[in-house]
């Protein structure tokens, strides 16, 4: 069960078999996937060229700051757990860095 409000996680998959070879239909799911992301982030698809990866920006490099001693100490088995997998399966790139000190993420920004 989630909490009052809080969102439920739905995975679909989709199937694209309509050419001979795997390739194909690998290069088709990926038009697809690209297509989809576009529309999800409020870009305009091209109607008169190939949809290709390069219609999506780039994404931004995050910097996580990561206070192992934070929330009763569990704020470092919280990140790997559940904010890592995210990020990751965003395909968003990022710089980790668990604070050593007090203070220590001051001195890094």
């Amino acid at each position: 069960g989630g909490r009052l409000g809080g969102q439920r996680r739905a995975a679909r998959t989709f199937r694209a078999d309509g050419a001979v070879t795997y390739e194909e239909n690998r290069a088709e799911a990926q038009r697809w996937a690209i297509a989809l992301m576009c529309l999800l982030r409020g870009l305009p698809l091209p109607g008169d060229r190939e949809i290709t990866p390069e219609l999506l920006p780039k994404p931004p490099r995050l910097l996580l700051l990561v206070n192992p001693f934070g929330g009763r100490g569990l704020a470092w088995q919280w990140c790997k757990n559940h904010v890592l997998p995210m990020i990751s399966e965003a395909g968003l790139s990022f710089n980790l860095i668990r604070t050593e000190r007090q203070n220590h993420a001051r001195e890094l920004v």
